[in-house]
């Protein structure tokens, strides 16, 4: 049985793009259910949605705005 993730993201603070082995990946700053802003973390986007589908839908517009 897999354990429930610890912290649950609430936000996107921001977004870039970084080199993940030969290819392009974006990473975005997540502020943390109950956290400060100031403990936000950067966290690759595709792995933010393996763990959280929920959130996926929330992040979609955040993304696709620009």
């Amino acid at each position: 049985m897999t354990k429930p993730p610890t912290r649950i993201p609430e936000s996107i603070l921001d977004r870039k793009m970084v080199k993940r082995g030969r290819a392009a990946a974006t990473k975005v700053m997540v502020q943390w259910k109950d956290t400060p802003p100031e403990m936000a973390t950067w966290e690759y986007y595709h792995d933010l949605l393996q763990r959280f589908l929920l959130f996926t839908l929330e992040v979609k517009g955040v993304l696709e705005e620009e």
